[in-house]
């Protein structure tokens, strides 16, 4: 029995597996389509038949709940701001990113969104839902410092780690030059 056999195919017409030889064609992924986190085997430029293995990804630790319902707050506070009173009027407008039932997990604190996520309903609400959406809605200005807020304060939670990335930055930052004078400071 040849360990390169792929039962994902229908038998062959002697009634055993099809098998691909090393090197031979490359068997495709399921229907991701996406980037993939991936490592080469076998050294630097991987071997000849292309095979790249999954890297396994770190668990993110859990988000503590008071920083979720702040989180959901801020959304919550957008979303009214924005004129609508509830998810479902939300999500009746076309340009909105997130279903119904994410919205609501999102602003109850059970699920945190990425900061793509996050960012991306900040700009449905303050930028692309229909203006007037409600007669509750603020003005737009108002909206859109409100939006500002909400980014501010989501950037410096540390469930999104800007505050770490920023240090490491910090770190990273090479000391300055002794010895070479500023050239447009006289002295």
């Amino acid at each position: 029995m040849d360990l390169f056999a792929d039962f994902t195919q229908p038998p062959g017409r002697s009634g055993g597996p099809i098998v691909r030889k090393c090197g031979g064609p490359r068997i495709s992924p399921s229907y991701y389509t996406g980037p993939l986190r991936t490592a080469a085997i076998g050294g630097a430029s991987g071997p000849p038949n292309g095979y790249r293995a999954p890297v396994a990804r770190k668990k993110l630790p859990p988000v503590d709940r008071e920083q979720a319902r702040t989180i959901g707050a801020l959304l919550r506070g957008l979303r009214r701001a924005a004129g609508f009173r509830a998810v479902q009027d939300a999500v009746a407008d076309p340009n909105c990113p997130a279903a119904r039932q994410t919205i609501y997990a999102y602003e109850r604190g059970g699920l945190v969104p990425s900061l793509a996520q996050f960012l991306e309903l900040v700009e449905f609400y303050a930028i692309r839902a229909k203006p007037g959406a409600g007669a509750d809605a603020k003005p737009t200005e108002d909206l859109r410092s409100q939006a500002v807020v909400a980014v501010v304060t989501a950037l410096t939670m540390p469930c999104y780690h800007m505050t770490e990335a920023m240090r490491l930055m910090a770190r990273l930052q090479p000391p300055p030059s002794p010895g070479r004078p500023n050239a447009g400071h006289p002295g």
